[in-house]
């Protein structure tokens, strides 16, 4: 289960990540904490809930490949089916989950802590500036 919790940290730090960059001033911490509440839970808790039936039906841990997958598909799927397809929700949602997937696999890898945490937030911030300067609309 260590790595559906990273899968989920991999969801968040995208959402952060996403929502920063759209709302620099001083209600950061409000916009933040609200796109966590319906970006980030239902995804966390289908990853979480999916990696745990998973695991308790086969006794494997699932690779971080395939856990980081589950996340990212269920959070690109949520969030591009909630941008909708007017403003190009389907190249949205994976856009972001392209970018769930690399924060996951990132913060998996046998690197330092620090250098991970440093890899997995440039990755987050790059995801976030691809999809907030490809999708200004939104």
């Amino acid at each position: 289960m260590r790595r559906a919790l990273l899968a989920c940290a991999a969801v968040a730090a995208v959402v952060v990540a996403d929502a920063g960059w759209r709302m620099l001033n001083l209600h950061w911490f409000a916009f933040v904490g609200y796109s966590l509440l319906i970006w980030a839970v239902l995804p966390v808790l289908a990853t979480l809930a999916l990696t745990f039936v998973i695991t308790l039906v086969s006794d494997v841990e699932l690779p971080m490949w395939c856990t980081a997958g589950i996340a990212a598909l269920a959070t690109g799927t949520w969030m591009g089916w909630a941008v909708g397809p007017t403003y190009g929700g389907i190249t949205y949602g994976g856009v972001v989950a392209a970018g769930i997937l690399a924060v996951g696999l990132v913060l998996d890898s046998r690197r330092p802590l620090r250098s991970r945490l440093l890899l997995a937030a440039l990755t987050a911030a790059a995801t976030a500036a691809v999809t907030a300067l490809g999708f200004a609309a939104l």
